[in-house]
């Protein structure tokens, strides 16, 4: 690399022998395997060391302690991170020597250091263009170095009015002057002038100035005194060839041959012969070089008139510069800067640059003549005839000529083209500060999802600095569950297929939160029309989603609320367990627990019985251990329990760990179980608690500040639910059914009709009721005696519960009239339903004392949805289907009439 060959050639070679020769050394004797030479070193300081694109160490200084460490007989260990990092693992005890740094006071305080490594020169670098010969011209502008470096220590102490700006690392501040954040830096040449040919253009940035020179040595923590010594020794024996191949590996230079011992006596004696030779034909090559010379001096003015016809018809601006004035100018320049060439010829040079310019670039013009290293290409201001100021670019260099050293050079009038710069700098401006100022995130993605660039918003929104998100995947913030869809969304949008669609994902915040957010965007296209990225827009609706995401929670429990209330009230005794079993099922999956129960205590309160449960799939059971449990043997349970008795308030475990002293029995039991928080709330019948309704979680879980009262809630339900049920069979217990067809009575039915209708008025549950007569029954009493009706209607009844369902009611009204009301049907099903038991009465064939007893019956169906609700009673809805039955015996009998019509 031609940087680093002219890095080498700036050092005298006996400076140079002696860094490399303090680089060689042979193995460390070793008997057994030591622990691993942990290395600490720069991530980004190339050539040095940096991190391959695998994250493997690479680097001169790395391959150096690789052979440094197969001296020493050990494995080496490299630990590469940002330069202030590297001093840290040192002084920590996490790494055991640093690799290669400069010695000085300030690290001399925690650090001690061997033995010359490689010699290193640093500079100033400022960007190409810039009118300025020395450090000390910039003092307004900030100047790039690394935090934690030898850089930033000689700055402060050396230049102390220089204002700085601090980078993590060389790759960098390089980056930030190669896209124009700052325009000058302080590095070490051979890392400069890689990183720059590595990330900018030929010429971007060159030396302005050698700072220091000083040697880079190893070094380690204070007390390590001896590890030192070996590795001073290991220094002292590496072999040359083997520095040399290492050296080469990644510094391609120029071969040097060494000249033999024995082959200068013999170029002595050839150089006096060939004086002798020359001697002898001095004389004639003297006549030969008389007629070369005229020739040459004809060829010259014919180069002379050749020179003078191009400057006059260049478009550039040709000018020859020495003590302070213009010698030659052609006409182009005379036209750039507005005045007559007799003007240019006899005034000061510096007259026609800009004021703000003038001491810099006068300068920099008399160092140049004076042999002096500085910029020859640069872009600056000059003041033509009329007063106006325009922007040219120089290009200068030294020549000598008869009476002395000048300058020559070329400029070329670029001022529409910095306007264009100055209106785009300015757009940018803008649009940057609007980027910046915006409440919405601005971001750009790359065809494959990485992140290159995020406006500030993404920090203040999410917490994350810029430059830890710019190039990374954006998939990586993303919720697992929203990925697809997100991917999805991007690649629409990156083949204009969404048309300002939007979508809603989940984003993690730098503190671990899920936050929402809403986003759209367009792809980037080239100036050929070509995709290169996606620019995105995305706003924060964590607060609208959790309003959205509450009122959906609240309408759920709301449904399953009604949904539980409407089944309880329509439940008969023998399902009451089947709608328990089922409400703890959607208890547990709403509020996403792993086991829902409840349990009975015994009146007395002693004892306790889990009598209901549902377990989340995956869950075991644990109902079969928790049967008729002593609660003396739980005292802590037992003494919650007659607090829940008392206050009937809830109890709540939010952790089964941090359950006191006293409850470890209980906390044993819950562990066992696998519980680690739980909550229940009391069951009540009549004014006494019978029991409990609960949730076990077997993870850690932090309860809803309403969960407890929601809870309450379904236990109220529950409750009313077994109170109700209690009733029912107390009821029935007191004689509620007929005692000839063992169904149920009147009385009963005009009971369960009056909570029915409620139920329609609360939740709309549409029902129907109809009246069945048997037909002729008179006669047939008459005719085969009371036994024989009783036995017609004993089938008749068993007609009915084949027919119907178990959540139906069914009722013997009077004599031969029954009663039916079909619950959660429409009007179509309840007369297909009634339809079906006319065709199976008439199927019927009932023996009496051998003689067949047909029969028919006749129907009248009422649908509580033709009835006013304000007004409906079972009277009403009874008259209303009794009017049909009528007109269904009118009309023949064996009929059903389902309406007016």
């Amino acid at each position: 690399m031609k940087w680093f060959c002219e890095w080498l050639a700036a050092w005298p070679a006996g400076v140079l022998a002696a860094g490399l020769l303090l680089l060689c050394s042979a193995s460390l004797q070793a008997d057994e395997p030591s622990e691993p030479l942990i290395v600490s070193q720069d991530h980004a300081w190339p050539p040095f060391a940096f991190a391959g694109n695998g994250g493997e160490p690479r680097g001169l200084l790395v391959d150096l302690w690789q052979e440094l460490a197969e001296e020493l007989d050990r494995p080496v260990e490299f630990r590469l991170v940002d330069w202030p990092r590297t001093l840290e693992l040192v002084r920590d005890g996490e790494a055991d020597i640093h690799g290669g740094l400069i010695q000085s006071p300030e690290r001399e305080q925690t650090l001690i250091f061997s033995d010359v490594l490689l010699p290193l020169r640093t500079f100033a670098f400022v960007r190409t263009g810039a009118p300025v010969a020395r450090l000390d011209e910039l003092a307004d502008e900030p100047t790039g170095v690394v935090d934690g470096s030898f850089e930033l220590e000689f700055m402060q102490r050396e230049h102390p009015e220089q204002p700085l700006q601090i980078f993590d690392n060389n790759e960098q501040m390089v980056r930030a002057a190669v896209d124009g954040t700052i325009d000058v830096f302080v590095g070490d040449y051979p890392v400069a002038m890689y990183l720059l040919d590595r990330h900018g253009e030929a010429g971007m940035f060159h030396p302005l100035e050698l700072l220091y020179e000083q040697p880079l040595r190893a070094a380690v923590a204070p007390g390590d005194e001896a590890l030192l010594d070996e590795i001073n020794e290991a220094i002292a024996r590496l072999d040359d060839e083997l520095l040399r191949q290492i050296t080469q590996r990644w510094i391609h230079s120029d071969t040097i041959e060494v000249i033999p011992a024995w082959l200068t006596p013999t170029v002595i004696g050839a150089a006096l012969l060939a004086t002798l030779l020359y001697m002898a034909l001095l004389l004639r090559q003297r006549r030969t070089l008389e007629t070369r010379v005229r020739q040459r001096t004809t060829e010259l003015e014919e180069e002379r008139e050749l020179f003078r016809t191009l400057t006059e018809h260049a478009a550039a601006g040709v000018f020859i510069l020495q003590n302070d004035r213009f010698q030659t100018v052609n006409p182009a320049l005379s036209r750039i800067l507005g005045r007559p060439e007799s003007w240019l010829l006899t005034q000061p040079f510096y007259e026609v640059i800009h004021p703000e310019q003038r001491d810099a670039i006068t300068r920099r013009a008399r160092d140049r003549i004076a042999g002096k290293e500085v910029p020859d290409h640069y872009e600056m201001k000059v003041i033509t005839g009329e007063g106006e100021t325009r922007w040219v670019d120089l290009t200068a260099g030294r020549v000598e000529l008869q009476n002395g050293p000048a300058s020559i050079g070329t400029m070329y009038d670029i001022t529409d083209r910095r306007l264009l710069e100055d209106q785009l700098r300015a757009s940018e401006a803008q649009y940057r500060q609007l980027v910046e100022n915006i409440g919405d995130i601005i971001y750009t993605l790359t065809p494959d999802g990485i992140l290159s660039y995020v406006s500030p918003q993404w920090t203040r929104v999410l917490g994350y600095a810029a430059r830890d998100v710019t190039g990374t995947p954006i998939i990586d913030y993303v919720h697992r569950d929203d990925r697809g869809e997100c991917g999805r969304f991007l690649q629409r949008t990156i083949r204009s297929e969404n048309d300002g669609q939007e979508i809603e994902y989940r984003i993690r915040h730098h503190n671990g939160e899920w936050r929402w957010h809403v986003s759209s965007g367009a792809p980037i296209r080239d100036s050929n029309g070509r995709i290169t990225g996606y620019v995105g827009v995305a706003r924060d609706i964590t607060d609208r989603r959790r309003m959205h995401d509450e009122l959906q929670y609240q309408a759920r429990f709301n449904a399953m609320l009604a949904r539980l209330s409407s089944d309880f009230v329509t439940a008969s005794t023998d399902l009451m367990d089947q709608r328990l079993d089922a409400a703890l099922a959607d208890i547990g999956r709403f509020f996403e627990s792993d086991r829902c129960y409840l349990f009975e205590l015994s009146p007395d309160g002693e004892h306790m019985d889990n009598t209901h449960e549902w377990c989340a799939p995956g869950v075991f059971s644990v109902m079969n251990q928790l049967r008729h449990v002593d609660l003396v043997k739980l005292p802590w349970w037992r003494t919650r329990m007659l607090e829940v008795f008392e206050h009937r308030t809830p109890v709540m475990i939010a952790s089964v760990d941090d359950l006191p002293e006293e409850a470890a029995i209980e906390r044993e039991l819950f562990r066992r179980q696998g519980i680690r928080t739980l909550i229940c709330v009391p069951i009540l019948t009549g004014h006494q608690v019978t029991g409990f309704l609960g949730m076990d979680m077997l993870r850690p879980r932090t309860w809803r500040e309403d969960q407890t009262e929601l809870l309450l809630v379904l236990g109220n339900v529950i409750s009313e639910a077994l109170q109700r049920n209690h009733l029912e069979v107390q009821l029935r217990d007191l004689g509620i059914t007929d005692p000839l067809t063992g169904l149920y009575n009147r009385r009963y039915l005009m009971e369960r009709l009056r909570e029915q209708i409620e139920a329609w008025r609360r939740h709309g549950d549409n029902f129907a009721l109809v009246i069945l007569d048997l037909d002729h029954f008179k006669a047939l009493n008459d005719t085969h005696g009371h036994l024989a009706g009783d036995e017609v209607l004993r089938n008749f009844s068993d007609v009915l519960r084949r027919e119907h369902r178990a959540f139906d009611i069914v009722a013997r009204f009077g004599g031969e009239e029954f009663i039916v009301v079909l619950t959660h049907v429409d009007h179509e099903a309840a007369t297909i339903a009634i339809e079906r038991l006319l065709q199976a009465t008439r199927e019927l064939d009932i023996h009496f004392e051998g003689e067949s007893l047909p029969f028919t019956v006749s129907a009248g169906l009422a649908w509580s949805k033709e009835c006013d609700p304000a007004h409906l009673t079972p009277e009403v809805l009874i008259d209303l289907a009794d009017e049909r039955l009528y007109r269904a015996k009118e009309q023949g009998r064996d009929r059903l009439v389902a309406g007016d019509a």
